[in-house]
C-alpha cells in the first residue's frame, strides 16, 4: 500500500485490521501521529488546520462559488490532472474534506497506538525542498521557524522507518510535499522495491 500525507496513517491502520491483505508500504511524506506537537514546539503556534472556511464552502457549494473560488493554478511542473480534478470535484466533496480535517487529531491517535508494522518492506520518502516564500506567508511563520519544523519533521519521518523491521528512509532532494508531482520516478522506485523485497520472500506477507 501507498500512502501520501494524511494517507500515511490510513495505510497504518488499514494495515494493523487487514494485516493478511498488506505484504508492504510505502509512505510518501506520510503524516506522523506527533506531528502537531512538535510543529508547535518549532513555531510556538497551532499548525493544525482550521476548517471554518471549508464549512463554508460546504454550505455553498451549490452556488458555485467553490468552483471558482478553489484555490490557485497548480505549479506548471505538475500533471494537470492534479489540477483538473480537484475542480471538478471539490464542490461535491468539500462537506467530506471539513470532515476528514476534523478527524485528523483522533486519525493520528489512532496510529499512534499501532506503529508495529512487523517485518514487512517500509520505505519512507521524505520531501526536503524549503518552504516558498508564499507558503511561509500563507502559513504565518518565519524561515527560522519553517526549518525547525522542516528539522523536526525529518526526525518523525526516521521514526516512522523504524515501524518495521524492514524499514528504510530516503530524503528526497529538490520535492515538496508532494513528491509524486516533484519526484514521481522516486516514487515508483520505491514501489518496485517493495515489491522485490515482498517477492523475493517467495510471495508470502510478513508478517
Amino acid at each position: 500500500m501507498v500512502g501520501h500525507s494524511l494517507g500515511g496513517p490510513y495505510v497504518v491502520l488499514f494495515t494493523s485490521l487487514y494485516g493478511a491483505e498488506v505484504a508492504g508500504l510505502v509512505l510518501v511524506d506520510g503524516s506522523h501521529p506527533a506531528q502537531f506537537a512538535r510543529f508547535r514546539e518549532a513555531t510556538g503556534k497551532s499548525m493544525q488546520p482550521t476548517t471554518g472556511a471549508m464549512a463554508i464552502g460546504s454550505a455553498l457549494a451549490w452556488t458555485g462559488i467553490v468552483r471558482l473560488a478553489s484555490g490557485g493554478a497548480a505549479p506548471s511542473t505538475w500533471p494537470a490532472v492534479a489540477d483538473e480534478v480537484p475542480r471538478a470535484y471539490l464542490p461535491s466533496s468539500v462537506e467530506a474534506l471539513r470532515r476528514e480535517a476534523d478527524a485528523i487529531s483522533a486519525t493520528l491517535d489512532a496510529a499512534g497506538r499501532v506503529r508495529q508494522l512487523g517485518s514487512r518492506p517500509l520505505v519512507v520518502l521524505t520531501a526536503t525542498a524549503k518552504a516558498s516564500p508564499a507558503m511561509l506567508a500563507a502559513e504565518g511563520i518565519t524561515r527560522a521557524q519553517s526549518d525547525r519544523m522542516q528539522a523536526a519533521w525529518e526526525t518523525l519521518q526516521a521514526d516512522e522507518a523504524t515501524w518495521s523491521i524492514g524499514g528504510q528512509h530516503q530524503r528526497v532532494p529538490n520535492a515538496s510535499h508532494y513528491i509524486q508531482f516533484d519526484r514521481p520516478a522516486v516514487v515508483i522506485a520505491a514501489v518496485r522495491d517493495v515489491v522485490a523485497r515482498v517477492r523475493a520472500t517467495h510471495g508470502t506477507s510478513p508478517q
